[in-house]
């Protein structure tokens, strides 16, 4: 799935080399196949999720719960490495897939008792991010 958004792991302690070589020891085999996929400015069809807390959860929102999304575009150099920095890249169309369910009237019904007794508490998958800086000793 991750592929159909341009995922392709980088080679292990390569993931700073975007010289396309020929020696086989300079290689980032995720960046090379990258590279392939998009030279020549070729058109291509991205598909993946949305990498935030509520986009990963197994459960479905309730009814009548107002939900605003903001994508911010970043900027081409942040988006795409390269040894120069002479790209740009064009977005000719989005399009957000929402997955929408028929609810059976009997858990539309307990959903309302619910919210009549307090505010309905669901639970999040939150993800932390935390970065450290580490000093290297030589």
């Amino acid at each position: 799935m991750l592929t159909a958004g341009l995922f392709y792991k980088d080679t292990a302690s390569k993931h700073d080399l975007v010289e396309l070589t020929n020696v086989a020891d300079n290689v980032n085999s995720g960046y090379q196949t990258r590279y392939n996929i998009c030279k020549d400015s070729k058109l291509m069809d991205l598909i993946g999720p949305l990498h935030f807390d509520l986009g990963n959860q197994s459960k479905f929102l309730i009814n009548s719960v107002n939900l605003r999304i903001k994508l911010e575009r970043n900027k081409d150099s942040f988006t795409m490495m390269s040894a120069t920095h002479d790209f740009k890249m064009v977005i000719q169309h989005a399009s957000l897939f929402v997955r929408k369910v028929k609810v059976a009237p009997s858990i539309m019904i307990g959903h309302e008792t619910a919210l009549g007794n307090g505010a309905i508490k669901m639970p999040i998958r939150q993800t932390e991010v935390k970065s450290f800086l580490q000093e290297c000793n030589p």
